[in-house]
């Protein structure tokens, strides 16, 4: 299988596959989605396109949620690991992680999994706050908080109503 895989992946027709009907009624449709999922997971593990291709066909919105909250989260870690300066660019990262923190609570609240469609809201929350404080001209950062820094962040705020 991963041979035929393979060879679809680089003719650029692994959509192909996924077109074409499969009898359910025998459990094929859960054979190809296991083997499918498994040659992502093993051969094209940063083809996260690939991947939403086949959970949407499938219509494992889990999984798809899942991926959109590691790309979040990804793209938080590397604000992380920089300096914290206001910039055009920092704003549409953040722009970016809350699209993608949006969908991900969309696509978990779709599969009824509403502990991390919850959880992906507050982050989204909070995301949106600091693009409030951004706006507003302040340079506070209340993303990526340790908890020793949040007692100085709070006090930092002129209100601390949100």
């Amino acid at each position: 299988m991963t041979y035929i895989f393979d060879l679809l992946h680089q003719n650029h027709c692994f959509e192909m596959l996924l077109r074409k009907k499969v009898d359910t009624e025998r459990g094929q449709s859960s054979s190809l989605k296991t083997a499918l999922l498994d040659y992502i997971k093993r051969c094209l593990p940063a083809d996260s396109e690939k991947h939403n291709m086949v959970a949407l066909c499938f219509s494992m919105r889990r999984e798809i949620g899942e991926n959109h909250e590691i790309a979040a989260s990804t793209q938080l870690k590397m604000i992380e690991s920089q300096d914290w300066v206001v910039t055009p660019e920092l704003k549409s990262s953040l722009v970016k992680v809350l699209g993608l923190l949006k969908d991900s609570a969309e696509s978990f609240s779709k599969d009824s999994c509403v502990r991390q469609a919850s959880r992906c809201v507050r982050r989204a929350k909070l995301i949106t706050l600091q693009l409030h404080l951004l706006n507003q001209g302040s340079n506070l950062c209340i993303i990526n908080l340790k908890p020793a820094e949040l007692h100085n962040t709070i006090m930092a705020l002129p209100q601390c109503y949100q």
